[in-house]
């Protein structure tokens, strides 16, 4: 695959998130999942995926402010430019030169949902998309694979720890790659 610059350091983060989710199944000896239990997951899974969709939404809009308030105080990430916390991140997007291009798409597709029995902490992973179409009419995309963690702050589910690499096609293959080209 061409490498094609699309995915500006925004995008991978939360490229996060959330789509098909797991429960894991009680075992003998633990204690048995409550009906109380059960819709409050659901909530959970449910409050995740309205996250993610969110963060589709914002990045496509280029409402960077609105994907910031999408993180935790503390989110801390890990990607092309090493790690960066929330800080550095902000002034990252604060360079129009870091926004999305006009008309870029953002797909987030979630592998794994976990979330913790506290109920408080989650983590999940899958493969972020974007799509660009070109001067040229041509539809461009790349993607990453990420390992988000969530973190439930006063009652809303938020983006606290990323990591990301590329995902490049190697003799047929896909495989993810340690050189990185963009974040969340």
């Amino acid at each position: 695959m061409t490498k094609m610059g699309i995915v500006p350091p925004i995008l991978m983060g939360l490229a996060l998130m959330l789509g098909a989710c797991e429960q894991a199944g009680t075992e003998t000896g633990e204690m048995e999942e409550t009906a109380a239990d059960t819709v409050a997951a659901v909530d959970d899974e449910a409050a995740l995926d309205e996250l993610r969709t969110s963060y589709e939404d914002a990045w496509e809009a280029g409402d960077m402010n609105a994907v910031l308030g999408m993180m935790t105080p503390d989110y801390q990430e890990i990607g092309p430019e090493g790690t960066m916390n929330y800080e550095q991140v902000s002034a990252m997007m604060a360079d129009s030169a870091n926004m999305p291009p006009p008309g870029a798409q953002l797909s987030i597709e979630t592998h794994t949902l976990e979330i913790a029995e506290s109920g408080d902490v989650a983590y999940g992973s899958g493969v972020s998309t974007v799509t660009v179409t070109g001067p040229d009419g041509q539809e461009m995309s790349e993607s990453s694979e990420w390992v988000a963690g969530f973190q439930k702050v006063d009652g809303q589910w938020k983006v606290d720890r990323l990591a990301f690499a590329p995902v490049t096609e190697s003799a047929g293959t896909t495989e993810g790659a340690a050189d990185m080209t963009g974040t969340m």
